[in-house]
């Protein structure tokens, strides 16, 4: 068994390194990106945590590459993922720019998620 369990992480250590990118180099500039730069990265940064999870939730309306590309709306809309201050939003201030990246109740559950991890901070 052990000499099964070795051979098998061996294999998996040859492709990890020989494994670049299974998508074409017509492939969206932005999640070419994201896969070669961010892909499998520890992540420390309290914002960068909270960012995953905000664009992971719009993936019921938009597609990965589609997100990526629109990145730069939500950290303007989310405050550069700052829980804190998206904790401070309300409905009003965040749904009107947000308004055509989220529905209502994703944008009302990123707030709540924001309060939640506030608390943690306090």
């Amino acid at each position: 068994m052990g000499g099964k369990v070795y051979c098998l992480a061996l294999i998996t250590q040859l492709l990890l390194l020989s494994f670049k990118r299974i998508f074409t180099s017509k492939t969206d500039p932005y999640y070419v990106t994201f896969h070669d730069e961010e892909w499998g990265v520890q992540v420390h940064d309290d914002n960068k945590l909270f960012e995953f999870p905000v664009l992971c939730g719009a993936l019921a309306k938009l597609t990965w590459p589609a997100i990526l590309s629109k990145r730069h709306i939500f950290r303007e809309v989310f405050a550069d993922f700052d829980p804190i201050a998206v904790a401070k939003l309300n409905e009003k201030t965040i749904i009107a720019p947000g308004s055509s990246l989220l529905s209502e109740l994703k944008l009302l559950a990123i707030i709540e998620n924001a309060h939640q991890v506030s608390k943690i901070y306090s």
